[in-house]
């Protein structure tokens, strides 16, 4: 198959691009890096300068702009005209993967579906909305897979600021600590992103991919303080606060974000995907102990 990958020399797309290869694909990555892997052709230019592509049969658009400080204007021209302007270039594609987030959703008391209105919180989620209602719209066949937050090795941001504090003993659970977290480890997501290429019962629908751990933030800090050997953290702080505190020193956004993930009551259904194939493998301790194995050997954690 001839499959075009935007983004492919990122964290998660330069992982599908080996795990394509492997299988024989013959493969185009758009990105403004190059990637240097043997056997790729790469297109070296923002999405909204490339003017022609040859025959593609799959294509997987990964690339975004994950800014949290960045306005709604700002990324409609990112992430929703560049989404655009990749569907006219491939009108002829027999399936369109977009990668969306289940930062669409807010918190629910109920288990979140497919069905569940979206109410994005922030706003690239609501530019990824926004793109999901361009894509609906093309005329492509597509299938939209909204990821919960994605964690392993490579993923630095966030996930080695909780295990540092745990490790330092100075990590606090925010609320109460019964909310939900969705997460989902990068080889579960790379098996998703396999499962529904070709795949008939994924075209023209939306699907939830998310871990299926369940596990709210007290019982997360839990397992990852006895992965690290340390106490699990006793006291607990207001998320206001915490916010609040990121405002003044200068780190608002990507704290607001940051305790957001921590704190939104989110527990992802994953029914629908598990009814074509899809199963987590990865559990969250084991998740958990890998990336900090990684952590350690890079220096990251001590």
């Amino acid at each position: 198959m001839k499959v075009l990958i935007t983004g492919g020399c990122g964290r998660i797309g330069s992982q599908l691009v080996k795990k394509l290869l492997k299988g024989g694909d013959q493969i185009t990555v758009i990105d403004v890096h190059h990637g240097g892997i043997e056997g790729v052709n790469y297109i070296i230019a923002p999405i909204g300068e490339v003017s022609e592509l040859g025959k593609v049969d799959i294509v997987y658009h990964l690339a975004a702009s994950i800014d949290y400080k960045a306005s709604r204007e700002e990324l409609q021209k990112r992430n929703v005209e560049p989404t655009a302007h990749l569907l006219k270039l491939c009108k002829g594609c027999k399936q369109f993967i977009f990668m969306s987030t289940t930062s669409v959703y807010n918190e629910s008391p109920e288990p979140l579906t497919e069905q569940t209105p979206p109410e994005p919180y922030t706003n690239y989620g609501w530019s990824k909305l926004v793109c999901e209602q361009v894509i609906k719209k093309s005329g492509v066949s597509y299938t939209i897979l909204r990821s919960s937050q994605v964690y392993g090795p490579a993923f630095e941001e966030g996930f080695s600021s909780v295990l540092r504090h745990l490790q330092q003993g100075d990590m606090k659970v925010f609320g109460h600590g019964n909310n939900y977290i969705p997460l989902l480890h990068i080889d579960d997501l790379l098996d998703a992103l396999v499962l529904v290429r070709r795949n008939p019962r994924a075209l023209n629908q939306i699907f939830n991919v998310d871990g299926g751990y369940g596990k709210t933030q007290s019982e997360f800090m839990d397992i990852a303080s006895n992965v690290l050997g340390v106490e699990p953290p006793k006291g607990r702080v207001k998320p206001a606060i915490a916010k609040l505190f990121g405002q003044l020193t200068g780190k608002g956004p990507a704290v607001v974000e940051y305790i957001d993930k921590l704190t939104k009551d989110r527990l992802m259904s994953i029914d629908k995907i598990r009814a074509i194939g899809f199963e987590p493998k990865v559990g969250l301790e084991d998740g958990i102990r890998g990336v900090v194995a990684a952590f350690r050997e890079s220096g990251i954690l001590q």
